[in-house]
């Protein structure tokens, strides 16, 4: 919230927390964040005031930085001695410029369920914090993480036995079944070293959004119709190897939020054409491409659904393991 920090992380963040009016540090448990609201209709067409729905969300990932740390110089002066005013870190310059340089910006303070146990330049250790309250969040005893150029790096050293667990991407996936028949993995399989493959839901997802405020997706028809010309399911066998699940909104299916009762719009070019002629999209001369006169253009925009589709297909995607 500090304008005077120019970093890239703030810069962005900054355009989604824009709705944050204050917030309270009440006790050492206790973070209270105040939104903005905004006027909506309810059900009843009523006009009721709210904060925008990723208000909590947004609220729930904060991660609170330690202030013992970063309130202070390496030689343990303050960096702001007077502090006394509850706004001083959201518009002190001083603050801000050296914040963006802070010497603990590389040191991992940890009260989580591990605990930094040094590093060189290729690796950093860590042991268990046997206090932490979800026991299961750390596994094991201790822990090594190599820094690797590239994420084909850490695969191969992988496949050499160098490093114990790394994460496969999508496109990998036939690489390693190739791996797994390979001489090398059957030596190494002779020695006690076997690959156990782990497959999981990943907490992350990937959609189009259909801009409203653009004249030609401002039409709910118009949306559902071209929703129903990507075919999700294939993006996911194609691009994703398979490992993906089509979803109904923005929560995994293994969470409580997730609504399995709604389906999500099935893939139907005929049906989406036929929306789209409902909408007033038509081939007016036979090229095979559809097209609208809008009211706020006086030229034609047109629409191909083979060639809307070719492109989807390159650079949508529906959920990722």
């Amino acid at each position: 919230m500090n304008p005077y920090n120019q970093q890239p992380s703030a810069v962005t963040s900054r355009n989604q927390f824009q709705d944050v009016q204050k917030f309270e540090v009440l006790d050492d448990f206790t973070l209270v964040i105040r939104w903005k609201t905004h006027e909506f209709k309810n059900e009843k067409g009523e006009v009721v005031k709210r904060p925008l729905y990723r208000a909590k969300l947004l609220t729930g990932s904060l991660n609170p930085l330690a202030s013992f740390v970063y309130k202070y110089f390496p030689d343990g002066q303050k960096i702001i001695p007077d502090d006394t005013d509850p706004d001083t870190y959201q518009t002190n310059s001083v603050w801000a410029q050296n914040f963006g340089m802070h010497w603990a910006q590389n040191i991992i303070p940890s009260c989580g369920a591990w605990k930094f146990d040094g590093m060189t330049e290729r690796m950093i250790q860590f042991t268990r914090n046997n206090n932490f309250y979800s026991p299961d969040r750390a596994l094991m005893e201790r822990r090594e993480v190599e820094f690797k150029n590239t994420p084909d790096a850490e695969w191969q050293t992988f496949k050499t036995g160098d490093i114990q667990a790394s994460f496969l991407p999508q496109g990998k996936l036939l690489e390693l079944q190739d791996f797994l028949s390979s001489p090398l993995y059957q030596e190494q399989a002779k020695a006690g070293k076997t690959i156990h493959q782990l497959n999981y839901i990943g907490n992350m997802f990937f959609y189009i959004g259909w801009n409203q405020k653009t004249p030609f997706f401002r039409d709910k028809t118009v949306r559902q119709a071209l929703t129903m010309a990507i075919d999700r399911n294939r993006i996911i066998q194609q691009n994703l190897n398979g490992l993906g699940v089509e979803i109904n909104g923005p929560f995994t299916p293994n969470s409580p939020s997730y609504d399995h009762s709604i389906q999500p719009w099935p893939f139907d070019p005929d049906k989406a054409r036929r929306l789209l002629a409902e909408a007033g999209w038509e081939d007016h001369d036979g090229d095979g491409v559809i097209a609208k006169k809008l009211m706020e253009s006086t030229c034609l925009f047109t629409l191909s659904l083979p060639t809307l589709s070719k492109i989807l297909h390159q650079k949508a995607f529906a959920s990722t393991s």
